[in-house]
């Protein structure tokens, strides 16, 4: 058994948790960030393996950029133990990226969201960051398969051309 944690007996003794990744599969909004080598900013920044040549690029001025998050399936006695957002990006150490985790509870309900990095100013070289472990969904709600899972969404903000973003990753720890 792993240490720290318990083991489950229905599993030959393997750790309780596991770690399902989700990817953007939609543009929610897309106020002013251009597509490189891609069909649309979801499809940039969701490559598997990972592939820098495609990426979404931040305009001139304070531009924003939403995707949503593919749906996740778990199984029937699973509960979901915390979520983070991993992002590759680079910029010039001058720039600024924020990054930002929600959910809609309803449709046309306005979003519960966390901003996970407001002002972090990534240098030239393509580096993947982690943002936050949230052992609660914005708002304080419990994450869960019916509602904030489903219903997620990763928002990006920047201010000039120089922030690229090459990849956005969710981990869901269960």
């Amino acid at each position: 058994a792993v240490r720290g944690r318990r083991a489950d007996p229905r599993r030959d003794g393997a750790p309780l948790m596991a770690t399902a990744t989700l990817r953007p599969d939609a543009t929610n909004y897309n106020s002013g960030w251009t597509v490189a080598v891609a069909a649309s900013a979801h499809t940039a920044v969701d490559d598997d393996p990972v592939d820098d040549t495609s990426y979404v690029q931040a305009a001139a001025g304070t531009w924003y950029l939403e995707f949503g998050i593919g749906a996740l399936t778990l199984p029937a006695y699973a509960q979901i133990k915390a979520v983070s957002v991993r992002v590759r990006r680079r910029g010039n150490s001058s720039a600024t990226l924020d990054v930002a985790i929600g959910y809609r509870p309803s449709a046309g309900a306005a979003v519960k969201s966390l901003v996970l990095s407001a002002g972090e100013k990534p240098t030239s070289t393509t580096a993947t960051k982690t943002y936050g472990s949230l052992v609660t969904a914005p708002g304080g709600a419990a994450w869960d398969n019916d509602v904030t899972i489903p219903n997620m969404i990763v928002t990006l903000g920047a201010n000039n051309t120089n922030i690229r973003v090459h990849e956005i990753y969710v981990d869901v720890e269960y």
